[in-house]
C-alpha cells in the first residue's frame, strides 16, 4: 500500500508537468530535456495513463520546481485592471499554485513555526488556509464586521483611499493569546495600511510578529510600517515576498 505522502508527491509531480505545459507552453521535448525522462513517458503521465514512480516523481519535482514555482505563477497570471487595480484571483484560486505556496511556507517557516496565521478578509483567506495546513497551525481572519455572538474584539482602523473614509478590522479576543507568535499573510502589500491595522491588533493582543508572507509587494512604503512597530518583531522575524514590483 502506498504511503499518503508518496502518493501525494506522485500526484503533485503530474500537476507540475501539466502546469509546465499550460503555464509555460513547454513541449514534451522541452520537458524531457529539463527533467531527463523520455517524452513518451512524460506524455503518459500528463494524460493520466499512469502515475510516476517514486523516483520519477522526485526527479520531476526537484527539476520542475525551479521552473514552475510561486514566482513564475504570479508573473504569468497577474492581471492589471482598469484604474491600476492588480488582480491576483487567477493565482489565489489555482490549486497547483496553492500547493507550491504550501511547500514554500513550510520550507521557510517550519523551523520556527508561528502559533497562528493572520490575514485580512477576503483575498488573503486562501493563503491563510494554505499556510495553516502547511504548518499545522490555526488561522485567524480579521474581518470588517462583528459577529453578534461574540462580545470582545481587538479592533483597528484603516483609513480609506477617499477623503474622510475609513473602516474597521475586528478579531475576536479569544483568537489571539498573549505572547503568541503570528505569521501575517496577504496577497498585496503597497501602502501598508492593512498591515498597520493588523500590527495594531497584534500589539493590543501582546503577540509577537514571527513573519510576513506577501505575494506581490509594490514599492517600500509598507516596510516603513514595520519600522514604526519594530518592538513586536520576534527574534526569528522574516519577510517573504514572492514578487517585488
Amino acid at each position: 500500500m502506498l504511503e499518503p505522502k508518496r502518493l501525494s508527491d506522485r500526484a503533485f509531480a503530474i500537476e507540475l508537468l501539466q502546469a509546465a505545459r499550460n503555464l509555460l507552453s513547454l513541449s514534451y521535448r522541452e520537458l524531457a530535456k529539463i527533467v531527463g525522462i523520455p517524452e513518451s513517458v512524460l506524455c503518459r503521465y500528463v494524460n493520466g495513463y499512469v502515475i510516476p514512480s517514486k523516483e520519477h516523481a522526485s526527479k520531476i519535482i526537484s527539476t520542475l520546481s525551479t521552473v514552475v514555482n510561486t514566482k513564475t505563477y504570479v508573473e504569468k497570471k497577474i492581471r492589471l485592471r482598469e484604474g491600476g487595480i492588480i488582480d491576483l484571483k487567477q493565482v489565489l484560486y489555482d490549486p497547483v499554485f496553492l500547493k507550491l505556496y504550501a511547500r514554500r511556507v513550510k520550507k521557510i517557516f517550519s523551523r520556527s513555526p508561528p502559533s497562528k496565521i493572520l490575514t485580512a478578509a477576503v483575498d488573503g483567506i486562501p493563503l491563510a488556509v494554505t499556510a495553516s495546513l502547511a504548518l499545522g497551525k490555526p488561522f485567524v481572519v480579521a474581518k470588517r464586521d462583528r459577529d453578534p455572538s461574540i462580545d470582545e474584539y481587538y479592533e483597528a482602523t484603516i483609513v480609506g483611499k477617499e477623503p474622510f473614509t475609513s473602516f474597521m478590522l475586528y478579531v475576536p479576543r479569544s483568537f489571539l493569546q498573549v505572547n503568541e507568535t503570528v505569521l501575517i499573510v496577504d496577497d498585496i502589500a503597497q501602502s501598508g495600511k492593512t498591515l498597520d491595522a493588523l500590527l495594531s491588533i497584534l500589539e493590543k493582543a501582546k503577540c509577537r510578529l514571527r513573519g510576513i508572507s506577501i505575494l506581490v509587494a509594490i514599492g517600500n512604503a509598507w516596510r516603513k510600517v514595520l519600522e514604526r512597530r519594530e518592538t513586536i518583531l520576534d527574534k526569528d522575524f522574516y519577510i517573504d515576498v514572492i514578487l517585488q514590483l
